[in-house]
Protein backbone atom coordinates (compact mmCIF):
# COMPACT_ATOMS: atom_id res chain seq x y z
CA UNK A 1 0.00 0.00 0.00
CA UNK A 2 0.93 3.80 -0.37
CA UNK A 3 0.74 4.49 3.56
CA UNK A 4 1.55 2.83 6.52
CA UNK A 5 -2.07 1.44 6.90
CA UNK A 6 -2.51 2.70 10.31
CA UNK A 7 0.74 1.61 12.15
CA UNK A 8 2.45 4.39 14.03
CA UNK A 9 4.96 4.69 16.54
CA UNK A 10 5.11 3.16 19.81
CA UNK A 11 6.78 4.42 22.70
CA UNK A 12 9.55 6.33 21.06
CA UNK A 13 12.12 8.37 23.35
CA UNK A 14 11.85 10.91 22.79
CA UNK A 15 9.00 12.26 20.49
CA UNK A 16 6.92 9.78 18.05
CA UNK A 17 8.56 11.40 15.27
CA UNK A 18 11.96 10.20 16.39
CA UNK A 19 10.20 7.15 14.41
CA UNK A 20 9.95 7.46 10.53
CA UNK A 21 7.78 4.54 9.08
CA UNK A 22 7.87 4.72 5.21
CA UNK A 23 5.76 2.77 3.37
CA UNK A 24 5.96 0.46 -0.07
CA UNK A 25 9.90 0.45 0.62
CA UNK A 26 12.18 -2.10 -1.51
CA UNK A 27 15.26 -3.11 0.89
CA UNK A 28 17.39 -3.97 -1.99
CA UNK A 29 17.00 0.16 -3.59
CA UNK A 30 17.85 1.03 -0.03
CA UNK A 31 20.66 -1.57 0.84
CA UNK A 32 21.75 -3.63 -2.14
CA UNK A 33 23.43 -6.87 -1.92
CA UNK A 34 21.48 -9.69 -0.99
CA UNK A 35 18.50 -7.63 0.63
CA UNK A 36 15.27 -8.60 -0.64
CA UNK A 37 14.35 -7.26 -3.64
CA UNK A 38 10.40 -6.54 -3.22
CA UNK A 39 8.60 -3.49 -2.74
CA UNK A 40 5.97 -2.86 -0.38
CA UNK A 41 7.65 -3.10 2.99
CA UNK A 42 7.02 -0.49 5.82
CA UNK A 43 10.22 0.86 6.56
CA UNK A 44 10.86 2.08 10.10
CA UNK A 45 13.72 3.97 10.98
CA UNK A 46 14.72 5.74 14.19
CA UNK A 47 16.22 9.32 14.82
CA UNK A 48 17.48 9.06 18.24
CA UNK A 49 19.18 6.14 20.65
CA UNK A 50 16.56 3.71 22.53
CA UNK A 51 17.20 2.90 25.94
CA UNK A 52 13.28 1.22 26.77
CA UNK A 53 11.00 -0.73 24.63
CA UNK A 54 9.58 1.04 21.86
CA UNK A 55 8.47 0.14 17.96
CA UNK A 56 5.17 -0.21 15.97
CA UNK A 57 1.58 -0.24 16.85
CA UNK A 58 -2.27 -0.56 15.43
CA UNK A 59 -5.19 0.66 17.17
CA UNK A 60 -7.24 -2.57 15.50
CA UNK A 61 -10.55 -1.03 16.93
CA UNK A 62 -9.96 1.36 14.21
CA UNK A 63 -9.37 2.33 10.50
CA UNK A 64 -8.09 0.26 8.24
CA UNK A 65 -10.01 -2.68 9.86
CA UNK A 66 -12.49 -2.37 12.91
CA UNK A 67 -12.77 -5.05 15.53
CA UNK A 68 -12.36 -5.06 19.51
CA UNK A 69 -10.90 -7.72 20.99
CA UNK A 70 -12.60 -9.47 23.73
CA UNK A 71 -11.40 -11.54 27.00
CA UNK A 72 -11.13 -15.08 25.33
CA UNK A 73 -10.47 -14.50 21.63
CA UNK A 74 -7.93 -16.13 19.96
CA UNK A 75 -5.81 -13.65 18.32
CA UNK A 76 -2.51 -14.33 15.51
CA UNK A 77 -0.09 -12.08 14.29
CA UNK A 78 1.65 -13.02 10.99
CA UNK A 79 4.34 -11.76 9.33
CA UNK A 80 7.70 -10.79 7.88
CA UNK A 81 10.94 -8.61 9.28
CA UNK A 82 13.89 -7.51 7.85
CA UNK A 83 17.01 -5.66 9.92
CA UNK A 84 19.26 -5.61 6.93
CA UNK A 85 22.71 -4.73 9.77
CA UNK A 86 23.03 -4.83 13.50
CA UNK A 87 25.24 -2.23 13.54
CA UNK A 88 22.85 0.52 14.93
CA UNK A 89 21.31 -1.62 17.51
CA UNK A 90 22.92 -1.40 21.16
CA UNK A 91 25.58 -4.44 22.57
CA UNK A 92 24.48 -6.03 19.21
CA UNK A 93 25.58 -9.73 19.27
CA UNK A 94 24.53 -12.09 16.70
CA UNK A 95 20.27 -11.80 16.79
CA UNK A 96 17.61 -9.34 17.84
CA UNK A 97 14.44 -10.19 19.30
CA UNK A 98 11.14 -9.09 18.48
CA UNK A 99 8.26 -8.90 20.87
CA UNK A 100 4.42 -8.74 19.99
CA UNK A 101 2.07 -7.74 21.90
CA UNK A 102 -1.43 -9.23 22.01
CA UNK A 103 -4.21 -7.65 24.59
CA UNK A 104 -2.71 -8.91 27.95
CA UNK A 105 0.39 -10.37 26.56
CA UNK A 106 4.15 -9.93 25.50
CA UNK A 107 5.18 -12.42 23.76
CA UNK A 108 8.89 -12.75 22.00
CA UNK A 109 8.11 -14.26 18.97
CA UNK A 110 11.91 -15.33 18.02
CA UNK A 111 15.28 -13.68 17.36
CA UNK A 112 15.89 -12.11 13.63
CA UNK A 113 19.33 -12.58 12.38
CA UNK A 114 20.33 -8.83 10.93
CA UNK A 115 20.79 -9.92 6.31
CA UNK A 116 17.91 -12.38 6.64
CA UNK A 117 14.15 -11.90 6.23
CA UNK A 118 12.62 -13.54 9.54
CA UNK A 119 9.19 -14.47 9.28
CA UNK A 120 6.95 -14.82 12.69
CA UNK A 121 3.72 -16.26 13.55
CA UNK A 122 2.51 -15.98 17.22
CA UNK A 123 -1.04 -17.44 18.30
CA UNK A 124 -2.33 -16.04 21.84
CA UNK A 125 -5.66 -16.08 23.54
CA UNK A 126 -6.19 -12.64 24.89
CA UNK A 127 -6.93 -13.09 28.98
CA UNK A 128 -8.63 -9.30 28.76
CA UNK A 129 -9.98 -6.95 26.27
CA UNK A 130 -8.32 -4.49 24.12
CA UNK A 131 -7.70 -2.67 20.86
CA UNK A 132 -3.79 -2.77 19.90
CA UNK A 133 -1.35 -4.90 18.49
CA UNK A 134 2.21 -3.83 18.95
CA UNK A 135 5.67 -5.54 17.39
CA UNK A 136 8.70 -3.93 19.70
CA UNK A 137 11.94 -4.48 20.25
CA UNK A 138 12.34 -4.96 24.28
CA UNK A 139 15.98 -6.33 25.09
CA UNK A 140 17.96 -4.51 27.30
CA UNK A 141 20.95 -4.96 25.20
CA UNK A 142 19.09 -5.33 21.57
CA UNK A 143 17.63 -2.06 21.47
CA UNK A 144 17.24 -0.28 18.16
CA UNK A 145 20.30 3.23 17.90
CA UNK A 146 19.90 6.54 16.07
CA UNK A 147 20.20 5.04 12.66
CA UNK A 148 18.48 1.59 12.83
CA UNK A 149 16.55 0.61 10.19
CA UNK A 150 13.92 -2.54 10.24
CA UNK A 151 11.35 -3.59 7.54
CA UNK A 152 8.00 -5.13 7.95
CA UNK A 153 5.67 -6.78 5.19
CA UNK A 154 3.01 -9.11 5.03
CA UNK A 155 1.58 -8.58 8.66
CA UNK A 156 -1.25 -10.45 9.03
CA UNK A 157 -3.80 -10.07 11.98
CA UNK A 158 -6.33 -12.88 12.42
CA UNK A 159 -8.86 -12.53 15.41
CA UNK A 160 -11.06 -15.45 16.02
CA UNK A 161 -13.74 -15.52 18.41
Amino acid sequence: SSDANGWVAYSVEDSASDLTLAANANPYTDNGGSAPNSTGWLKCTYGVNQTNESGIELDISGSPISVDLNESDVTTVTGDMYIHSGSNWDSFSSTIQLRCHIPGYNSSTGNATPGSVYSFDITKTNNHGGDDVRLTFHQTAQLPQDGAVIYFKNITITVFR
